[in-house]
């Protein structure tokens, strides 16, 4: 089936809230209060505000088939296997094999070397699954590091621009270095690995022939496990940047922030989480590939290395839930400098707060003009959400009709067109336009809030080492542009 594809007409207007306000209370904290306007009442002014921001997707219908399907777009997506946390319990597959390396074998020992076997191999294919699935990732990740660079070059980019394209390198390259260690050379290596532990583990149970036997012993000794210690050794030095880079992070915002901030508190969360993540992921690591080399000779090394298969399946899991993100590529974001950033992550805090306890009305918290169609639409191509709004009209075949028409093979979804439906289906678009943003908590907060997160302490770090740099230069801090606090 053939998936067409197109990028944005224009990019996203990504200032979250124009009218965001943060008032200050006592001396000893301060209390944030959020205003929001999304919807303006100047008509002029809101249909400014839409076509400012806007947004083009194609969705294409197979021959002979009554369904659209999905659209392909560039984007770093967050899409790791549940099966890679499994990969350390693989390696402990040819438990029976090692444990009872004689001959004959008990048939209960047989039994479990088939099972182990088995269960090695199929997990070494979700490793090389997920090997593809994160290649496609580093292919993206390099076509934007080349355009980064070339950006650069471009004599006409600004003090602002240069600070930004600095940031999105370093938020580049550490997403590069997740994808190469965390990812595909782990996939590789450990993927490789039980796929040599389930072969030899399986020919242990011909072990009645001598050559088998021996490339058995081979196989599931340390050959076997040989990659798996090396990972683990390489997995050591990647986990001690990250965390050295993330501490930096949290340094920054404290230096910046007051501690009771609820920018300051997301950030930190964060940084916690990916520390902590750091030390458990590459002691864990390192401790599972010494135990798995002692499990080739010795049994009492798979007690070892017992704790470290149900760290491994936890860190798989904060991982794909908690550090991992999915974005739009980085050429089409707009801008992003210090005052946007806040803005959108300050907007999360207060959708977050307003919309707790209190889902059904949220239409009605959110927007002053719930309405109308275009504030509507603003709102969530301003948020992100004109992807899921676009998914919720195809499956919508009444809505389908009246907009396309049965016949039509491809949908061209704009929202500039969209937002000037008028009459019964423009009511329709309004009531879908209102459940994807009911659903707006669990739609975009969390991809959004830690790339978010990721970018700003990247920007933190540059500013305090720009900061630096000029009080020993004697440079304002105005003329490097990082005096945009607010």
């Amino acid at each position: 089936m053939a998936i067409t594809a197109s990028w944005p007409t224009a990019e996203i207007e990504a200032t979250s809230m124009s009218d965001y306000q943060i008032h200050s209370s006592d001396s000893r904290a301060e209390d944030i209060e959020l205003a929001i306007t999304v919807a303006p009442t100047n008509p002029q002014a809101e249909d400014k505000k839409v076509h400012d921001a806007s947004e083009c997707l194609i969705f294409s219908r197979p021959t002979a088939a009554y369904r659209y399907d999905a659209y392909n777009r560039r984007r770093l997506l967050n899409n790791m296997l549940f099966g890679i946390g499994l990969l350390e319990f693989a390696n402990a597959g040819d438990f029976a094999a090692n444990v009872w390396n004689e001959v004959p074998a008990p048939t209960y020992a047989l039994v479990l070397m088939g099972i182990g076997g088995t269960f090695a191999l199929s997990v070494s294919y979700f490793a090389f699954k997920d090997a593809i699935l994160s290649w496609k990732n580093v292919q993206l990740l390099r076509q934007e590091r080349a355009y980064l660079r070339g950006r650069q070059l471009d004599s006409g980019v600004g003090i602002l621009e240069e600070r930004d394209l600095d940031c999105r390198l370093d938020v580049n390259f550490r997403e590069s270095g997740t994808e190469y260690a965390d990812r595909f050379g782990m996939d590789l290596i450990m993927g490789f690995a039980a796929t040599l532990v389930g072969v030899g583990t399986l020919m242990a149970i011909g072990g009645e022939n001598r050559r088998v036997f021996h490339a058995s012993n081979l196989l599931s000794g340390y050959i076997g496990n040989g990659p798996a210690a090396f990972w683990g050794l390489a997995n050591v030095a990647w986990c001690i940047f990250v965390w050295k880079r993330v501490h930096q992070h949290y340094l920054a915002g404290l230096k910046e922030f007051h501690d009771k901030d609820p920018v300051f508190q997301m950030l930190r969360q964060r940084t916690r989480i990916v520390m902590w993540h750091a030390v458990i992921y590459g002691i864990t690591g390192f401790l599972a590939g010494v135990a798995s080399l002692l499990t080739s000779t010795l049994w009492y090394g798979y007690v070892a290395l017992a704790p470290c298969i149900l760290a491994a399946i936890g860190s798989n899991h904060i991982f794909r839930h908690q550090i991992l993100y999915s974005r739009h590529s980085i050429q089409e974001m707009p801008l992003l400098d210090r005052t946007s950033l806040l803005r959108q992550l300050r907007g999360i805090v207060f959708i977050r707060a307003l919309l707790s306890g209190r889902p059904s009305d949220s239409v009605a918290h959110l927007l002053s003009a719930p309405v109308s169609l275009p504030s509507v639409l603003n709102f969530i191509i301003t948020y992100g959400l004109f992807e899921d709004f676009c998914t919720r009209i195809i499956g919508n075949p009444a809505l389908v009709g009246a907009l396309f028409g049965t016949d039509a093979q491809s949908l061209v979804l704009h929202s500039r067109k969209l937002e000037a439906v008028e009459g019964p289906t423009g009511e329709m678009l309004l009531e879908v336009a209102k459940e994807c943003i009911a659903d707006l908590p669990a739609q975009c907060s969390k991809d959004r809030e830690t790339f978010l997160l990721e970018t700003f302490g990247c920007l933190l770090c540059f500013d305090r080492e720009a900061n630096a740099e000029s009080r020993k230069s004697g440079k304002s801090e105005a003329v490097l542009g990082t005096a945009e606090m607010g």
